[in-house]
């Protein structure tokens, strides 16, 4: 009776992986056009013979795989995956892999900065449904009956059975409750993204931000399980989030946005090994100590005509990065080997062409210190002029594109 008293306890309490591979060299991408926005042409993809010439064996998407050609629309959504599984580069990385997988963002999520409210119950399962028919995953599967696209992967090394990481994709859309300034981006409006980056930015300067949640009930408790079972197995953490998690910069959707929920992520994953954020969302790359931000396979932040904008933001919020300079706004995508025998995760943010633009070693079986701050500080006569600055802007922005 004993011995069937510790075998239930056991499986109970053993983590029930999404997937297990063996994995060497992998690669993370996000914001990924198929469609031009304004329609006209397809968008050229030339980051696939790079990726292709890298030889990974598994791919990870880190959200906006694709970009519908309508918001709020399923079919829009496959029609979107379709052609992206029609793209000839991507079709012939795939055929190499051993693991496709990944989490969605706003866009894949079909609404520009989408939270919890976008969609219905009903909704949601068939957006749900259609991306994780993207990326194969099967109809048996416990992932098919979750509220969100959220996953765990283990991947390790046959030749050192002893060690492996525990890769954890985030849903931050499905369940995200709505900023302190509800965003405009859902509204299909030219230039609207910059009125809700100006939002954002006022928002911290008023210093409100929201006190409501990112991922939910069920996904924390599903999270806190995770990382409660596997502290002892694995070596480390890769955590997916599509949003940036660690950023001073408060023009950008983040985690700083909800500091309740940042501050109980923080604490779950303090003291556990070689935790390794993960984002991308923001339309540019950056390293910083504990995450590394891959965004913009097919487009920049540089890229509309609003670029010079970005270098102002990027050289403006510097203190959350590993140097001021550690980031690029070249189209890019990132790599990582896993030098199991060193204990070593190398990761490489490349360009569309495989030229290295930044690098970070992350070391395996490290207790990880998380700190939670603030976006960023001002005196209260910084925050009154910024604040007038700021609401001129806006309605500026309002006049010309509203």
């Amino acid at each position: 009776r004993s011995a069937t008293w510790i075998l239930a306890v056991t499986i109970i309490n053993a983590v029930q992986w999404d997937s297990t591979a063996e994995v060497h060299r992998a690669v993370f991408a996000s914001c990924n056009r198929v469609f031009q926005h304004e329609g006209g042409d397809d968008v050229a993809q030339p980051a696939w013979e790079g990726i292709e010439a890298f030889s990974p064996e598994a791919f990870w998407w880190v959200g906006d795989a694709v970009y519908p050609k309508e918001s709020k629309s399923e079919d829009s959504l496959t029609e979107s995956y379709t052609a992206q599984n029609n793209i000839e580069g991507y079709k012939r990385v795939k055929s190499k892999l051993t693991m496709l997988d990944g989490t969605w963002d706003d866009h894949d999520y079909g609404v520009n900065d989408g939270g919890k409210d976008s969609y219905t119950p009903s909704e949601k399962t068939g957006i749900q449904n259609a991306f994780l028919n993207f990326l194969n995953v099967s109809m048996n599967t416990p992932r098919r009956e979750r509220k969100g696209v959220y996953s765990v992967h283990k991947v390790s090394s046959h030749a050192h059975p002893d060690k492996s990481v525990a890769l954890i994709f985030l849903d931050t859309r499905t369940h995200r409750d709505p900023h302190a300034i509800p965003s405009v981006g859902g509204y299909d409006i030219p230039g609207i993204a910059l009125v809700s980056a100006l939002t954002r930015f006022l928002s911290s300067v008023i210093n409100v931000y929201s006190q409501g949640d990112v991922l939910g009930d069920e996904q924390w408790e599903w999270m806190e399980g995770i990382v409660k079972d596997l502290s002892e197995e694995v070596q480390g953490f890769i955590v997916v989030s599509s949003i940036q998690v660690n950023t001073s910069n408060p023009t950008v959707e983040s985690w700083g946005h909800f500091p309740v929920a940042r501050n109980r992520l923080y604490t779950l994953l303090n003291g556990s090994k070689s935790v390794l954020f993960v984002s991308g969302d923001v339309h540019f790359a950056e390293v910083s100590p504990n995450e590394l931000t891959t965004s913009g396979l097919t487009h920049t932040c540089g890229t509309p005509f609003y670029g010079p904008l970005c270098h102002v933001a990027l050289n403006t919020w510097t203190s959350h990065r590993a140097t001021p300079t550690s980031f690029d706004i070249s189209k890019n995508y990132l790599t990582v080997t896993f030098n199991w025998a060193a204990d070593t995760l190398q990761f490489t943010v490349r360009d569309v062409s495989n030229r290295p633009l930044l690098y970070k070693d992350h070391i395996l079986g490290v207790p990880t210190v998380l700190h939670d701050a603030p976006l960023f500080t001002l005196s209260t006569d910084q925050r009154v002029l910024i604040f007038c600055v700021t609401g001129t802007m806006l309605a500026v922005a309002g006049f010309l594109f509203i």
